[in-house]
This record gives C-alpha cells, sequence and structure tokens, in this order.
C-alpha cells in the first residue's frame, strides 16, 4: 500500500491534502479495472471555498463523489477512482482540485499511475524476429536489408547488446501510428505484417513480389526516415482480417468470413 500526501498551505490558514491508500494502481490486465479512493480533507482553520475537482485523464475516470463546492475546514470528501484501460500502456495522469483561499485561488493535486499489460506475443522466421512486449510494443531485430524490423532504416539489429544498434534500452519500438498496437505478428523471410487493435493490416519490408498487399511491386517500406507509423499504409482487404501468416514471398489472411485471402 502506497500513501501520497500533498500539502499546500492555502492563504488564511486553509491546508488542503490528499490522500489515497493506493495512489499506484499496480499492473492490471487490458479490459480489466481497479478502483481505489480519494479523500482530501482540510487540516486548516477555514473553509476552502469554490472548491472543485479536475477529473483524470483516461483511462481513469471518477465513478463517485461526495465532494461538495466547498471543503470545510477539518473537513473531508471522497472521490472513487477507476482504473480501466482498454490499450497496453503505462498512465500517469494527474488528479487536482482547485478552491478558493479568500484573495485567490490555489490548487493541490498528485498523480494516478497504473500499467495495462496484454499476452506476449512472439514472431520469429529465418532472418528476422519480433515480440510484442506486455505493455504493446513491437520491437523487431536481426536482418534488417528489406526494413523488415520497421525501424527507418535498414541497419541490422542484435549484433550487440551495448552498441547503438543492439537489444534491450538500445532496441527501439516500431511505430505503428498514434496510440496503436499490434494483436497479431507474422513475419516473411524479408518483410513483417501486423493485425492492429483496431483490425486494420499493415505490412513493410521487401515487396517484390507484392508481398506486402499494396497493390504495387518493387517498392522497398520501412527502409526511410518517416516511412513508419501514421505514414504506414493499411492493405485493403475488404473485410477482417482475424489471422495471418507470410511465406517467403507472400502473405495470406484468414477473414472474419472464413475466407483466405
Amino acid at each position: 500500500t502506497a500513501n501520497i500526501d500533498v500539502s499546500l498551505g492555502g492563504r488564511g490558514a486553509i491546508a488542503i491534502t490528499i490522500t489515497t491508500s493506493m495512489a499506484d494502481f499496480g499492473t492490471i490486465a487490458v479490459g480489466t479495472t481497479s478502483d481505489t479512493t480519494v479523500t482530501f480533507s482540510n487540516s486548516g482553520a477555514r473553509p476552502a471555498r469554490s472548491f472543485a475537482i479536475n477529473s483524470p485523464q483516461s483511462p481513469f475516470s471518477i465513478i463517485s463523489n461526495n465532494c461538495g463546492n466547498s471543503l470545510a475546514a477539518g473537513g473531508l470528501c471522497s472521490l472513487g477512482i477507476r482504473f480501466a484501460p482498454v490499450a497496453p500502456g503505462q498512465f500517469n495522469p494527474s488528479l487536482s482540485a482547485t478552491y478558493e483561499t479568500g484573495i485567490g485561488t490555489a490548487s493541490v493535486g498528485s498523480s494516478l499511475r497504473g500499467t495495462a499489460t496484454v499476452p506476449i506475443l512472439l514472431a520469429v522466421n529465418g532472418n528476422h524476429s519480433c515480440v510484442r512486449t506486455e505493455v504493446g510494443q513491437l520491437k523487431c531485430w536481426g536482418q534488417n536489408n528489406y526494413g523488415q524490423l520497421g525501424l527507418g532504416d535498414s541497419v541490422n539489429r542484435g549484433t550487440s547488446s551495448d552498441s547503438q544498434y543492439g537489444m534491450g534500452n538500445n532496441l527501439p519500438a516500431v511505430s505503428l501510428g498514434t496510440n496503436r498496437y499490434p494483436k497479431a505478428i507474422a513475419l516473411g523471410y524479408w518483410h513483417t505484417c501486423v493485425i492492429m487493435d483496431n483490425d486494420s493490416v499493415k505490412c513493410w519490408g521487401s515487396n517484390r513480389y507484392g508481398q506486402l498487399g499494396l497493390g504495387i511491386a518493387d517498392e522497398t517500406v520501412g527502409t526511410l526516415p518517416g516511412s513508419m507509423g501514421n505514414a504506414l499504409s493499411t492493405i485493403d482487404l475488404r473485410g477482417v482480417a482475424v489471422a495471418l501468416t507470410g511465406g517467403y514471398s507472400h502473405s495470406c489472411a484468414l477473414m472474419s468470413t472464413g475466407d483466405v485471402k
């Protein structure tokens, strides 16, 4: 149990303190929830008027609130806070309140912390490997001559643990677009494809035989800065893909209808 006390001595002997029995929600799985209670108390000698709570950012929300617009001297009120992540990642938004001191406005705040995870996924092919980490990042290493690692260059990764192009903290995550993460990973010999959390499909690497599904051939994707992320085109499959596989120079998708493309 972690306790956070953040105090601000307001003008006119108003002191607002935020206390919580669990400021850190810890680690939970995407799609689950965790609740806690946050208490505001006025340990000063005068009431805090125009008392207002500023709602925290998603995926945190206020589910109960017995705080009024004035917090009496010696009084307290509480909020029920829920952490309900729908995507993986580490979250640290602020929770704050403002109040009038009689000669101005003051504020007091603290942070809410939580980590949302998804199961780890691993895909391996002849020349490169990729993993979805528990916080939803995609990391790839190995041969990168066609940009199959999705890092905006053609430099191999994993050749050293402590070099610029090594592993550990030196291995960057693949940019798949703003707030996007992969649900499934498929590796071809020189290309990589993923199903995204919004059911779109993206591929990069060698496209000599059209294996990236872009409607063209002989265009390598992922070797240039700025070629990944939001700039990376989605594949037009005219439906929802539920599984992918990659071969030497081709890709296949199992559709939600049961069709294979």
